[in-house]
């Protein structure tokens, strides 16, 4: 009797042990069919969602191109091809032509393009207050070296520049050519002994040092001796900003994703740099006022500025109160630091390659040098430096074909109509103004991918539009540092051409290509050059 109980009761449990694996087994596939369909749906949302995004031009009969992916948009050839960034608003230009304008998708964002330069100066210049704003993705209040006069907008913007624009006047930068001239002679001192050992020189990496001591000079008031010290503080600094790869691929996927900053909490400039500048000021300023030290940089204009502009504040001014603080202060000491060191490097360096490319206008550049010079007394002033008409025709034509900053980027802050045109911009939409492709259009530069300064004769400025040459922007936010940035430059090829003959290396690697993911016009190679004293008898 008690076996059959524990036969029967173990049947019994076996019988509920399977009914409940039934039921569970029917659970989970009720469950996996719900999950399926409800992705399945979540999926039809979203392609009729993207699919409807990829109209939005057609249904403003705007030309555009199509999209070559449901959600990279227009940028295959950037991310699985290996376009560079800075080729690729130049490849959406070509696309679009002859259109004077044009729509794309980056990724699934629908982006308006300018193709004619009469658009291009209504956008810059004749509209500006619609498009004011670079949107920048880079600036975030809790990094104060992003609160820059490159990345803020609307009044906040138009205050600082306002306040600042009287530091880059003609005179105040005159003021600083014995500053640049004193890195310009140890950098001719510095090609002079590394030739009596050397064959050839790396001119992209010697320009780098030679603009940081520039740089950290005129900006910071201090010696970097980055020249004979190529492992500085500074040029470390310079290279945490410009060449860690990690910091290339997070800026690049910042201009995709913002809003992935703020989910992941990370920042934008590394803590080492931005430790390094707020203390460098703040020491710098304290040293100054407490020994009562002045000396005729932009460290002392933007200190003087503080003083003046927060004097001037009171309450009855509530509109206008703008406070000069010091973490305002060193927000532009940083972004004069960044935007004079690669920018000028990267010019000297395609000028130089140019030159040495070609010998002809190499020649006619020394004879200029030498014609000027010797009504100056053999002495390459200010004002010398100011007679080279040539000289600036070659760098023009050198920041033609490469553009440090190869396309500009606005962000429509109202509702806006083109003129003579029924296309509505929205507000918030991204406008790219194509640099690259104005400057390789050969419908305004002949032949444009063939150095020649030519271009920028008076006669030939004067043949073409407005607005087809842009390497510092134009308008309201035009470059401030243009003239700061076209002078050490010009300084810096004056000194070079006059001692020296330089020459292409054989261990050249042609035709070089550009970085993948900087935004920046920036050789992927290095830019071995060779180079001979020259023989003044």
């Amino acid at each position: 009797m008690r076996c059959v109980y524990i036969d029967w009761h173990r049947r019994r449990y076996c019988v509920q042990v399977q009914s409940h694996l039934v039921i569970r087994s029917k659970c989970s596939v009720t469950m996996f069919v719900e999950v399926l369909l409800f992705i399945i749906c979540l999926f039809i949302f979203a392609y009729s969602r993207i699919k409807k995004i990829h109209k939005y031009w057609l249904k403003k009969n705007v030309p555009f191109i199509k999209p070559k992916n449901l959600l990279l948009g227009n940028t295959t050839e950037l991310l699985l091809k290996g376009l560079p960034l800075v080729k690729y608003h130049e490849t959406i230009y070509n696309e679009l032509a002859p259109h004077p304008y044009g729509g794309y998708f980056h990724f699934i964002k629908p982006v308006f393009i300018a193709r004619h330069p009469d658009l291009v100066k209504t956008i810059l210049i004749k509209d500006f207050q619609y498009f004011m704003n670079r949107g920048s993705s880079f600036m975030d209040e809790r990094e104060p070296l992003t609160l820059n006069l490159f990345n803020l907008g609307d009044e906040k913007w138009r205050n600082l520049r306002t306040k600042i624009t009287p530091t880059f006047t003609s005179g105040k930068i005159k003021i600083m050519f014995n500053l640049m001239k004193e890195c310009t002679e140890e950098l001719t001192n510095l090609v002079d002994e590394t030739i009596k050992t050397e064959q050839e020189i790396e001119i992209k990496e010697l320009m780098s040092r030679f603009t940081t001591d520039i740089i950290s000079s005129c900006v910071f008031g201090l010696k970097s001796n980055t020249l004979k010290n190529p492992d500085s503080i500074f040029r470390e600094m310079g290279k945490r900003i410009f060449s860690t790869r990690t910091n290339r691929v997070t800026s690049f996927l910042n201009s995709i994703f913002p809003w992935l900053r703020r989910l992941l909490n990370y920042k934008m400039i590394d803590p080492q740099v931005n430790d390094f500048f707020m203390n460098l000021v703040k020491d710098t300023i304290q040293y100054r006022e407490t020994n009562k030290v002045t000396r005729n940089d932009f460290l002392d204009l933007l200190i003087a500025l503080r003083n003046e502009t927060n004097a001037q504040l009171n309450d009855t001014d509530a509109d206008k109160k703008f406070e000069f603080n010091d973490g305002i202060l060193t927000a532009q000491c940083f972004v004069f630091f960044v935007a004079g060191y690669e920018t000028s490097s990267g010019t000297l360096t395609f000028a130089l390659f140019e030159l040495a490319k070609n010998q002809q206008i190499q020649n006619k550049v020394r004879q200029e040098i030498d014609e000027v010079l010797s009504q100056f007394d053999d002495e390459l002033n200010y004002e010398s430096v100011q007679k080279m008409i040539y000289l600036d025709q070659v760098i023009n034509e050198t920041l033609r074909l490469y553009p440090i900053l190869p396309f500009l980027v606005r962000v429509c802050s109202k509702t806006y109509t083109l003129p003579d045109d029924d296309v509505v911009i929205e507000k918030g939409t991204r406008v790219i103004i194509p640099i690259l492709g104005l400057h390789h259009d050969p419908e305004y530069y002949p032949n444009p991918l063939q150095f020649n300064p030519d271009n920028f004769t008076k006669e030939a400025k004067q043949s073409r539009p407005n607005c087809t040459y842009l390497p510092f922007g134009e308008g309201p936010r035009i470059c401030i540092g243009m003239r700061f940035g076209l002078l050490q430059v010009k300084l810096g090829l004056a000194m070079l051409i006059r001692n020296f003959t330089f020459d292409l290396s054989p261990n050249l690697k042609l035709p070089f290509g550009f970085k993948k993911y900087s935004i920046l016009t920036t050789a992927d190679e290095d830019m071995l050059l060779t180079c001979k004293r020259r023989d003044f008898e």
